[in-house]
């Protein structure tokens, strides 16, 4: 069973999952965190995060902390959607999908709020369904092999063969794959190169959250913790977190939605949320 925390920047998403973390060892649970630690016989929860800590997570990170206009924002949602192709494919056992419990601090709705707004200019209509959808189709495609040699030049031979292949299509490419192409464009089939063949999904193992807690921060508080860090550069501008947040409320208000909004100012602390919202979802539904 998959769980997803959700929300914007500085919204509290990793100290839950700290909290929930305190939570389980006090409670005789065993959980691990996947990204450092090895998972054992006695783990009974897996902790995750994307973007991940390896190659393909950190060719995320390495996009997003580039100049202004280094990397085109279509390449950017490619690398993460090929980070995120690798997580569930190779990071994420499948028995643990099947019946036992992975919680992961940002997953696709992250990914398809934050996304679908930076290249929103580069569409004719709403991105955000398309990259769900695409997020869908990214655990089996075949990527064109023209590109697959282009992408290989970020990988070592002996990294090759454990890593998706849509990691290959995607991963070095920088302005490459879409550079060529006359914007908006109505959806992705209108990238020659994003040719893909669908393989089935194994019986009775789904990728998709069974739930998505969203942490709806106030922006007021998300701005002020931003300012507060010195480590990153913040590149969140008021209206872009806006337009991220009417994404995530979309998203929520889908037909068939799993998501729990869950307002941080209704409880003391985080650990309370843990406690009150997160625990019963996991262990008592």
């Amino acid at each position: 069973m998959l769980y997803t925390i959700e929300g914007l920047d500085a919204s509290g998403k990793s100290t839950l999952v700290e909290n929930l973390e305190k939570w389980a060892e006090e409670h005789n649970y065993a959980p691990r965190k996947i990204q450092a630690e090895p998972i054992s016989k006695n783990t009974d929860i897996i902790l995750t995060q994307e973007p991940t800590q390896k190659e393909t997570g950190i060719k995320v990170r390495e996009a997003l902390g580039a100049k202004e206009n280094e990397f085109h924002p279509m390449s950017v949602l490619f690398r993460f959607l090929s980070d995120h192709a690798f997580h569930v494919n190779t990071q994420i056992p499948r028995e643990f999908l099947q019946n036992r419990l992975v919680v992961s601090d940002r997953y696709t709705g992250s990914r398809a709020a934050y996304q679908s707004q930076s290249v929103s200019e580069y569409f004719t209509t709403d991105p955000l369904p398309l990259i769900q959808q695409l997020h869908h189709n990214s655990l089996s495609v075949k990527p064109n092999s023209e590109y697959i040699d282009l992408g290989k030049t970020a990988l070592s031979y002996t990294t090759q063969r454990k890593y998706h292949p849509l990691t290959y299509y995607f991963f070095g490419l920088s302005m490459k794959p879409t550079q060529d192409i006359e914007y908006p464009i109505n959806d992705f089939t209108e990238l020659p190169d994003l040719i893909v063949e669908e393989d089935e999904y194994p019986p009775n193992w789904s990728h998709i959250p069974t739930k998505q807690f969203y942490l709806d921060t106030s922006l007021d508080v998300i701005e002020s913790r931003l300012s507060k860090n010195t480590e990153t550069e913040i590149f969140e501008k008021r209206e872009f977190l806006e337009n991220v947040r009417e994404s995530y409320d979309s998203l929520i208000e889908q037909h068939n939605s799993t998501y729990i909004r869950i307002n941080p100012t209704n409880y003391q602390n985080s650990y309370e949320i843990v406690e009150e919202v997160i625990v019963p979802e996991l262990f008592e539904n």
